[in-house]
């Protein structure tokens, strides 16, 4: 537990890890101790490039953990986008050194173990940062979790799969090298997180799109068995991920991105500066390796063979309303459901028939956002069906007051800063209700992860979803239990796209 030194000012706090002495800091106000920058993993530099996490070296002496470590390397949004603008005002300092996570801890009453909250960010596995305001881990620890945000390697630094590399790999794998992150920070709380006052058998896994997507991953991998005992998922699921890449596949989009680079060996990619790699798209995604996930994750549902914990899952009625009116047109808008449905192409452009550049750019973001909600609603029907633990389905419908709040509504990612309890880190001009809001989302996120069940305080009664009512939570200006809106025709055509494709869709 938290040691007191005597040279020390009452604003340090000193604890022992495994790895040696941290020197952290406490919040007389709210008596919060905070520790940033806190290492997990060996710097994935050099040979450690492309290779799983490797143990941390320990340190000689006392160890500052008082300012965030650096931010992975990625290719951030571009500047004055919607997102960056957001999301991401403060500048990161990058670093291929970024294996860092910090904590937030409330203090803990004698021999009180406090449940744990373990944050994996958004970015569609290209960006984001354990360290965005966003995610400030300092209202949620004043709810009586402990609160850990994580970096993990995005990109083609996280994910890039090579021949070369599945050959020198002891489990005859590559790519997943930020799911493997997320895993070592995941052990890195089974050996440590009792020092801050926190529970290691009350772990619950969280995140936002991408985030999200990680937890439902995990959830099928053998190599997380026993690391979490709840997830908590917004707006991510694997089944609206474009795609699940089987390593074969991707090892040759590895070769190819190695030619563009002029590189002829892995030996030569990991001479390259990290500029120069980021220089070459690649299409970062998670893949079925044979090792971290033996299978696609359907087929583990459908055996019966995931994590089978409480989960509270959903997202945002808008979840694609910020894409902008560039990304689709009537002259594109035919190829793009050919591509996206097959033989099923006809019969979604019979649903939604376009006349308009505009009547296709709608179609086209009412398809996304609903490819979301099923991808939710797939997930839940699956561990209904074949698990036992309950699951909690929500709809985030509150539309944040502001610029462009009628054209995005609710939109993909506007729920956080409301979980979060950090309405002030994004410059809207909030108002009495969402203050309201974000302290009846926050509390009831928190009640989840202290007990697998989110309800209490004023939260009115949600009951754990089962398919066959559709009952749901929906947050709003009224917040209410309430049958699922679905787009019934639209989530026939999903399923079948699903079916063919063996797991996910291709939007």
């Amino acid at each position: 537990m938290f040691q007191t030194p005597p040279f020390s000012d009452l604003d340090d706090k000193l604890l022992e890890l495994d790895s040696g002495l941290l020197l952290g800091s406490v919040n007389r106000d709210s008596r919060l101790s905070i520790f940033k920058g806190i290492p997990f993993a060996a710097p994935p530099v050099g040979n450690l490039r492309w290779a799983p996490p490797a143990p941390i070296a320990k340190w000689q002496g006392i160890r500052r953990a008082k300012e965030y470590g650096a931010s992975c390397i990625q290719t951030p949004p571009e500047k004055g986008s919607f997102y960056q603008k957001e999301f991401l005002p403060t500048p990161h300092v990058y670093s291929e050194d970024c294996l860092y996570l910090n904590v937030w801890a409330p203090e803990a009453k004698v021999n009180e173990e406090l449940p744990v909250l373990v944050w994996f960010y958004p970015g569609g596995f290209v960006w984001g940062s354990g360290s965005d305001d966003s995610i400030d881990g300092t209202a949620l620890a004043a709810k009586g979790v402990v609160v850990v945000t994580i970096n993990y390697r995005v990109g083609v630094l996280g994910f890039m799969t090579h021949p070369e590399l599945t050959q020198e790999s002891p489990n005859r794998t590559s790519g997943n090298y930020g799911l493997l992150d997320q895993i070592a920070a995941l052990e890195w709380v089974q050996r440590n997180i009792g020092q801050f006052g926190g529970d290691k058998n009350n772990v619950t896994i969280s995140g936002l799109s991408a985030g999200a997507i990680s937890t439902h991953i995990l959830s099928a991998s053998p190599r997380a068995k026993g690391l979490f005992h709840k997830i908590i998922a917004q707006s991510g699921s694997v089944f609206a991920m474009k795609g699940h890449a089987t390593l074969e596949n991707n090892e040759a989009a590895g070769i190819e991105y190695a030619n563009r680079l002029g590189a002829s060996s892995i030996h030569q990619l990991r001479k390259l500066s990290p500029q120069a790699l980021m220089a070459k798209p690649y299409k970062a995604w998670p893949v079925v390796d044979g090792w971290l996930l033996p299978e696609s994750v359907s087929k583990v549902y459908e055996k019966g063979l995931q994590m089978d914990v409480p989960m509270l899952i959903g997202g945002t009625s808008e979840e694609a309303a910020t894409l902008p009116l560039d990304v689709m047109n009537l002259s594109t808008f035919e190829l793009w459901a050919e591509h996206s449905f097959g033989g099923y192409a006809q019969e979604y452009l019979k649903l939604h028939p376009a006349k308009t550049d505009r009547q296709a750019w709608e179609h086209f973001v009412s398809t996304k956002t609903e490819s979301i909600h099923w991808a939710m609603r797939k997930w839940a029907y699956q561990q209904i069906m074949s698990g036992s633990k309950p699951i909690y389905l929500y709809s985030f419908n509150k539309t944040p007051p502001g610029e462009l709040s009628a054209q995005h509504g609710a939109y993909h990612m506007g729920d956080l800063v409301y979980a979060f309890n950090n309405l002030d880190t994004v410059d809207r001009p909030w108002a009495k209700e969402d203050r309201e809001l974000a302290e009846l989302m926050s509390t009831a996120w928190v009640n989840f992860a202290k007990t697998g069940n989110p309800n209490g305080g004023n939260l009115p009664f949600w009951p754990a979803y089962q398919s066959k009512d559709g009952v749901i939570m929906v947050f709003d200006r009224k917040t209410e239990a309430k049958v699922d809106k679905l787009n019934k025709a639209l989530h026939q055509l999903f399923d079948k796209e699903f079916a063919i494709n063996h797991g996910y869709l291709r939007l």
